[in-house]
């Protein structure tokens, strides 16, 4: 009966919290990839819900996201670090979190293993600028011009099996622009190998009106 499965639930909590509380986060993860999925394809192939633009501290998006990924990020020993941050922005808070979830699922694939992932915010002129500085996959000048397009991949993670579908990038840049924003990528030289795969230091920057 229920009870029963609720007292052999609390049973197995109580004997691995860890595990656990891991549980709940990758639930959490999963149901956040399907909302981001179908809400994508409905704000951005069906008749758009209304934007409904608030005041929010964007950081603290980042990280509801980034604990999400909490786990994976640990397996791959990446360090996440993000600067303090308390000022709001106009934003729509569904579109935002998602094109979110995009650009750090896209970071924790191509981040090289043992390296650190930056998040800084910096106001330049009437924008807030946010950019995520990390040692990832080595982008080409050619991939460079085309990341942000619907189903292509670039050069290397083709060659290393890393490529999707060439979604979710395509995703959250058009979702930052719902929130009359940009997503850009200042693509780096290459900085490191592991094996004969290329690794260079790369900035995906979101930049967002600030008011």
């Amino acid at each position: 009966n229920v009870q029963a499965n609720v007292e052999r639930v609390k049973g197995i909590i109580s004997n691995d919290v860890e595990n656990a509380a891991l549980t709940c986060l990758k639930l959490s993860k999963h149901l956040l990839s399907l909302k981001a999925e179908y809400m994508s394809y409905d704000i951005l192939h069906n008749n758009a819900p209304s934007m409904q633009p608030m005041k929010t501290n964007v950081r603290n998006v980042i990280i509801t996201i980034l604990h999400m990924f909490y786990d994976e990020f640990k397996k791959k020993n990446i360090i996440i670090k993000v600067e303090e941050w308390r000022k709001a922005s106009l934003i729509d808070y569904n579109t935002f979190l998602m094109a979110t979830y995009y650009i750090i699922e896209n970071a924790l694939k191509y981040c090289m293993d043992n390296s650190c992932i930056d998040v800084k915010f910096v106001v330049e002129k009437k924008d807030l600028r946010i950019s995520f500085k990390m040692m990832s996959l080595f982008i080409e000048h050619e991939d460079e011009k085309h990341l942000f397009e619907e189903g292509y991949s670039g050069h290397f993670a083709i060659k290393n099996n890393l490529n999707g579908h060439g979604i979710g990038m395509c995703n959250a840049y058009k979702l930052i622009e719902l929130n009359d924003g940009t997503l850009t990528v200042e693509a780096g030289e290459i900085d490191s190998y592991k094996g004969d795969t290329p690794y260079a230091k790369n900035i995906f920057c979101i930049t967002l009106p600030f008011v």
